[in-house]
């Protein structure tokens, strides 16, 4: 959110604010200033998220929002060779990154080869955790 005294974020939706950006004077690069912010944009900068705030009087300023990923999924058995009439079960473990806490969609994809018949996923979406969810 821009406000008359920077900029502010809450990961929760409820009136729990804090303010982005590092400390001032902490050395960290991408502090925002504590002045009028006019606009903001969020913007992907070759895979890193970025913050642009145009402020009244001092400028426009960038600060990385996230430097990785939110979550990692690994399948242990990808790729899987299945012969006709056999279904195929792949098994994986779903990561929280960075304090990700928010649900992933899972869904079947299509390859350049010719897709199966049927494809489902279950649980179609999951929650990350920190040790991983299967």
């Amino acid at each position: 959110m821009a406000t008359d005294v920077g900029v502010f974020s809450s990961s929760t939706g409820s009136a729990s604010w804090t303010e982005v950006g590092p400390v001032p004077g902490s050395g960290q690069a991408g502090y925002l200033p504590n002045i009028s912010v006019t606009a903001l944009g969020m913007f992907n900068s070759a895979g890193t998220k970025k913050l642009r705030a145009s402020t009244y009087g001092r400028g426009v300023w960038e600060f990385t929002l996230i430097a990785a990923p939110d979550f990692q999924f690994v399948v242990a058995n990808n790729p899987l060779t299945v012969f006709a009439g056999q279904s195929a079960i792949f098994s994986g473990t779903l990561q929280a990154l960075n304090g990700y806490t928010s649900s992933v969609n899972l869904s079947c994809g299509n390859l350049p080869t010719p897709a199966p018949p049927t494809c489902s996923v279950t649980p179609s979406s999951l929650a990350p955790t920190v040790s991983g969810a299967p």
